[in-house]
């Protein structure tokens, strides 16, 4: 089975920009720092290496792996620390990594690229095969209120952060999957286009998913609104 790849070569050279002021690296570094200091560390998602760098000067070593070829070359081309390595894998597929890791991350939601809450658990359970027992697992998922918000509004344009003008048209189906059309137009240059999906779930369902693929939930903080995502940490069960 072939599983879709959303970030192509588009989105791989827009992406830090874009996202950049809308969710700054230093915000996440601060929640991952209490589990960064001297861990073998994974980030699932670790695209262009926005946060993974900043994470592996306090890690033992890192390991960030993402599906999209097109995200790891622009990653590539920064300098990375030595205890920095990449892995092209898909979360939704057995890892083809060693464990143990004691602390495994996402950010900006990379483990909502699912169809359902059953493929949430069975990515879940994937990441807890390679996590320590007692390991640590910090994740964001895609805040329900901002993004049903922005369903309801359906099309946004605001000032993009390189210039120009994004514009961003979303959409919810019958089965709460979110599609998100990016469109950025700066002068003098053509228009660029890209789209994500994702699954939103509320935190009760995500919190049921963590349960039912082995871990116990610690800590949940909800967005009010003001921030994209809502932030979940929880351990791996023995």
């Amino acid at each position: 089975m072939t599983l879709d790849v959303q970030y192509g070569s588009v989105a791989a050279a827009t992406y830090d920009p874009l996202i950049s002021s809308a969710v700054p690296a230093d915000d996440v570094i601060a929640r991952l720092r209490p589990y960064l200091d001297g861990a073998r560390v994974l980030e699932i998602g670790v695209g262009t290496g926005r946060i993974a760098i900043p994470a592996a000067a306090l890690a033992a070593e890192l390991v960030g792996m993402d599906n999209s070829a097109a995200m790891l070359e622009v990653c590539r081309a920064k300098p990375l620390p030595e205890n920095l390595s990449l892995v092209e894998a898909d979360f939704r597929r057995p890892l083809p990594i060693s464990g143990p890791f004691d602390l495994a991350y996402t950010a900006l939601g990379s483990l909502a690229y699912v169809d359902s809450s059953e493929q949430l658990r069975t990515a879940l359970g994937h990441v807890r095969e390679v996590l320590r027992p007692g390991g640590t697992v910090v994740l964001d998922f895609y805040s329900t209120v901002v993004y049903r918000q922005l369903a309801d509004l359906h099309q946004v344009t605001v000032p993009a952060p390189q210039g120009g003008m994004a514009t961003f048209t979303v959409t919810i189906d019958d089965a709460d999957r979110l599609t998100m059309a990016t469109r950025l137009e700066e002068e003098g240059k053509a228009p660029v286009s890209f789209e994500e999906r994702v699954l939103l779930l509320e935190p009760d369902a995500v919190t049921e998913c963590l349960a039912a693929a082995g871990f116990t939930v610690d800590q949940v903080d909800v967005s009010d609104g003001s921030q994209t995502h809502d932030w979940y940490v929880a351990h791996r069960n023995e």
